[in-house]
């Protein structure tokens, strides 16, 4: 009886011909590069999705309204959130600097008047202590925004961010 030796097409890795330890076409370090090279890849392409970009946006948006550092109802400086007055499903003025307010948990949310409880209420406030923001929303919100450039949007809410920033450490 002869016996035949068989030869192994994948004994060594097709990138670095190390001899294999096991089935594969790659090496254990070579298998990580390849991996970090497509999940390199992968992030990029995400990170430039529309859905992404949104996503960032609103963050850039919500820490800038957030550095007025306190309550512009009540003047508590815990707890705070950034609230749109005209809705955020209204794109033209989603990211408008000037359609958010920095409010407390409880006049956002929790009290008998706040922000979404009775907003009512919340829109005489902005009309009183802040009526040149609620005229110029007021107009801008009938318009129709067709395209948006998230990309320009995120670049210029992240420069308005460093200047706010500035002026805070000055």
């Amino acid at each position: 009886m002869v016996f035949r030796i068989r030869q192994k097409s994948n004994l060594y890795c097709r990138k670095c011909h190390r001899r294999l330890k096991g089935n594969g076409k790659y090496c254990y370090k070579c298998r990580l590069e390849i991996e970090k090279e497509k999940n390199k890849e992968r992030r990029l392409k995400k990170e430039l999705s529309p859905k992404n970009l949104k996503a960032k946006c609103d963050k850039v948006w919500s820490k800038t309204i957030l550095l007025k550092g306190k309550c512009e109802v009540c003047g508590r400086k815990f707890s705070l959130n950034a609230h749109h007055i005209v809705g955020r499903r209204n794109l033209t003025l989603r990211f408008d600097l000037r359609n958010g307010c920095c409010l407390c948990s409880g006049c956002h949310r929790l009290y008998k008047n706040s922000a979404h409880e009775n907003p009512i209420w919340f829109i005489q406030w902005t009309m009183q202590n802040r009526p040149a923001d609620y005229n110029y929303l007021f107009e801008k919100q009938e318009e129709l925004t067709t395209f948006i450039d998230y990309k320009e949007i995120l670049k210029k809410l992240e420069e308005e961010y460093a200047i706010l920033v500035q002026k805070i450490n000055k």
